[in-house]
């Protein structure tokens, strides 16, 4: 070890045999600092571990020092690295490892997306908080100190939130897949068990019958009082899209993708129904929608014909602007929306959003209103029927889920007949 000599002069070989040497650094003004640090390497392993050992005391830093030697010995022995890494050093491969391993089928703003999530929260915690924690130190106990702080400080647009409970799972999967990564990389001896966050109450922000009555009617009231032909024009778009999102499931995503291609008629037992093909978060799938829906699409598309002088494209997207490009997002006209209608806020004062639409139709199905089996409906939705029981179970049993009910159809506005047109899809 080349160093200055005052460095060197206070280097003391514990064994003999330079595996485990401790030193007293010196400072910047020539004196010596009293604290004690040690310097191990191991028998077939690259490198060496330096940590200070906090104290100012010669004997007990020979004692911390040979005790670290042994723990070290023991997980260099057991296939790990003599270095320890930490969860910056971690997550940065695991980045790497996790946009390889994700199928074709999925879309890369669904990779981004999963990684952008890791990289905030979880990293400001584990990297900036607790000092980029050796990945060996992340455990169920750390991780709910993780929880705790994350509901904490929450932040979004400047104002404080508390995130909710299946935002916390989801953040903890992708913490379970860095561990896993870890270990597969022979940088933890196990992956440790993870206990999830309590849910105190799944259920999503919907709306009543009685709600979504209100809301389509307060819709088509807006779009008419609407001052101008831009405002009206998107107006009507998002009234559009509250009614397609009702009746089908599909996220919003997804809905905002669609193009006119993307739609066909099926024929089924009880008559015609439209059908979507869309491209979620696990690929390709096909949606079917409630009975009457066309009617949506087709008044879109008769709008969106009369501004072309011409029939739209399959390749057009439905929901586009003037100029064909599609709309990037409905956040801001749905929360001015739902203020109209005063609808804001449900019962629980939870604020809802445009998802709200898609718990909504779930609801609608599974509930009193609906006719339909958990696991259709799973399908349909793109999602799990343990993810079903678990946020919509709240109204109904396990066995009621899974059985048909009286009534086919749940509220919906009323179509107006245009049977005269025809249309690609129909």
């Amino acid at each position: 070890m080349s160093a200055s000599p005052i460095y060197h002069n206070n280097i003391k070989d514990i064994r003999g045999d330079g595996r485990v040497t401790i030193y007293q650094r010196p400072r910047r003004d020539g004196s010596i600092s009293p604290i004690w640090h040690m310097r191990i390497s191991l028998p077939n392993s690259t490198g060496y571990h330096k940590q200070s050992t906090k104290t100012a005391s010669e004997p007990d830093a020979t004692r911390i020092a040979l005790n670290k030697f042994d723990e070290l010995y023991i997980r260099v022995a057991a296939g790990s690295p003599l270095k320890a890494s930490t969860f910056k050093d971690v997550a940065a491969g695991w980045e790497r490892e996790y946009r390889a391993t994700q199928p074709a089928t999925r879309k890369e703003k669904h990779t981004r997306t999963a990684i952008g999530v890791l990289k905030k929260y979880p990293y400001e915690f584990f990297v900036n908080v607790k000092g980029n924690i050796a990945i060996g130190h992340l455990d169920d106990r750390m991780c709910q100190e993780y929880f705790s702080w994350r509901r904490q400080n929450s932040f979004l647009n400047g104002r404080k939130f508390v995130p909710a409970e299946d935002t916390l799972r989801k953040e903890q999967n992708l913490i379970v897949s860095l561990l896993t990564y870890a270990h597969n990389k022979h940088l933890i001896r196990e992956i440790p068990k993870l206990n999830a966050p309590i849910v105190k109450d799944n259920r999503r922000p919907t709306f009543s019958a009685d709600e979504w009555k209100k809301l389509y009617t307060a819709a088509r009231k807006w779009v008419n009082d609407a001052k101008s032909e831009p405002v009206k024009r998107d107006r009507f778009y998002l009234q559009h899209l509250i009614l397609i999102l009702t009746n089908s499931g599909m996220r919003i995503g997804e809905a905002r993708e669609l193009r006119w291609g993307n739609l066909e008629t099926i024929k089924t037992t009880e008559g015609k129904r439209l059908k979507a093909v869309v491209s979620g978060k696990i690929g390709e799938r096909d949606v079917v929608m409630m009975p009457d829906t066309h009617r949506y699409f087709e008044r879109i598309y008769d709008h969106r014909k009369a501004e072309l002088y011409a029939d739209p494209q399959p390749s057009d997207f439905i929901f586009c602007h003037k100029d064909g490009r599609e709309i990037g997002s409905f956040k801001k006209s749905f929360a001015s929306l739902l203020e109209h209608a005063s609808l804001t806020y449900n019962a629980r004062g939870q604020k809802r959003t445009i998802y709200s639409l898609r718990h909504t139709y779930a609801t609608f199905r599974l509930g009193p209103m609906g006719k339909v089996s958990v696991y259709d409906l799973a399908k349909n939705m793109g999602t799990s029927v343990a993810m079903l029981q678990r946020f919509y179970g709240q109204e109904m049993t396990e066995d009621r889920a899974v059985a048909v009910t009286q009534v086919n159809k749940q509220p919906a506005a009323k179509p107006e007949p245009n049977e005269k047109q025809s249309y690609p899809f129909r």
